[in-house]
């Protein structure tokens, strides 16, 4: 049977994800010679205000982000992107949903070293063993979540990235949520191109504008210079 309990909880910043991310990349194989020395290391080093276990969690998390939006990115490339500018626009809304989307795909690259773990008996199974974090009642960050506590701590290991896509892909929420942002971004590049189609029909109305405007210059200076050419042919045959 699950238990829910409130526990309190400081939102992470973009500034310690970026601490995270950083330390994972320079001090791989991640999680050696332990995940409680590693990210042990990790706290003292960068000076975060976290649980090693919660930290651990994040990582996961953070993965689990990139692969969905990977999984986007290269449907929406497949589907929706024809020319340069749907390229930049896939980059933009990558970039806005996944702030550390380069970071993560360096720790996420099949070449990056990674160390898998099985967890020990002495480690800690579920969250009633996490250590309880000192936070200030004045912090305004600091909130209320919803923990669900079972029996065995989910699964932490995200070794396959296929199999974490897939599995992420399973529910028909998911699926849903995917095809409509999909739905928008498409929506997005059809809208950038017809405003890239107005901008030269414009640019084209102008240049035709511009060449009859020439045209016109250029018959009426043929025409002074005919006229010109006559009264001259006149004025000759007067003397001849």
């Amino acid at each position: 049977r699950k238990e829910v309990k409130r526990r309190l909880i400081r939102p992470w910043t973009l500034d310690e994800e970026n601490k995270l991310l950083d330390f994972l990349i320079a001090n791989n194989p991640i999680e050696v010679p332990s995940p409680k020395v590693y990210y042990g290391k990790l706290i003292k080093e960068r000076n975060l205000k976290r649980n090693y276990v919660l930290i651990r969690n994040k990582v996961v998390g953070m993965k689990k982000a990139y692969y969905r939006i990977l999984d986007w990115k290269r449907m929406a490339i497949e589907k929706g992107a024809k020319v340069e500018n749907d390229y930049r626009l896939i980059e933009e809304y990558v970039e806005r949903k996944c702030p550390h989307f380069k970071k993560l795909e360096i720790i996420c690259s099949p070449n990056f070293p990674v160390k898998h773990f099985q967890q020990q008996p002495q480690q800690p199974s579920n969250i009633h063993n996490v250590e309880e974090i000192n936070l200030s009642v004045e912090d305004p960050e600091n909130l209320f979540v919803d923990i669900k506590i079972e029996e065995e701590e989910p699964e932490l290991s995200i070794s396959d990235p296929l199999q974490e896509i897939q599995s992420l892909s399973d529910t028909s929420e998911e699926t849903i949520e995917e095809q409509e942002s999909l739905k928008k971004m498409q929506l997005e590049i059809e809208k950038e191109k017809l405003s890239i189609e107005r901008e030269k029909i414009a640019m084209q109305r102008e240049r035709n504008q511009v060449e009859a405007k020439y045209k016109i210059l250029q018959l009426e200076q043929e025409g002074i210079l005919k006229r010109l050419q006559i009264e001259k042919d006149t004025e000759l045959k007067k003397y001849e």
